[in-house]
């Protein structure tokens, strides 16, 4: 099994990273983890991934993700599937790029040799074909290093 694990996603449709998150939460995936905090690298981070775990209101975390966009900074933060504890971190500099590390409880299978691996037939169900739904999703690329 590898160590880490990749989506990354070219779009056509959303108009921000907010709109983007948005269409997400619509179809199972939450910016709050079960005590509602949200998980984010602040502003003016210089992509360190300094995370904070903090309580925002949907406002200020809208403000914040859109001043991280219209300051040309990547929006990193984690999102949770709804029915599961199973998460990703969203990277996004602009709404037509973004990148899923599948780090937080990644769904696994075992195949016909018993090797471990992503079940990447769960994050295109689950992920890319929910994003898809409201966007049109030119590329997909899935890594695994």
């Amino acid at each position: 099994m590898s160590g880490i694990a990749q989506i990354t996603v070219s779009l056509i449709g959303p108009t921000s990273v907010w709109a983007l998150l948005c269409t997400l939460e619509r179809h199972g995936w939450r910016m709050r983890d079960r005590s509602g905090l949200v998980h984010i690298a602040p502003l003016h981070d210089g992509d360190s991934y300094h995370w904070e775990e903090k309580e925002l209101s949907r406002n200020a975390l809208k403000s914040l993700i859109q001043q991280k966009e219209s300051e040309n900074e990547q929006t990193a933060m984690v999102l949770w599937h709804n029915s599961t504890g199973v998460g990703v971190t969203f990277l996004a500099s602009c709404p037509t790029e973004v990148c899923f590390l599948l780090d937080c409880h990644r769904v696994k299978i075992k195949d016909r040799r018993g090797i471990v691996t992503t079940d990447v037939n769960w994050y295109v169900q689950n992920l890319l074909w929910k994003l898809g739904r409201s966007n049109t999703i030119t590329h997909f690329e899935f890594e695994e290093f």
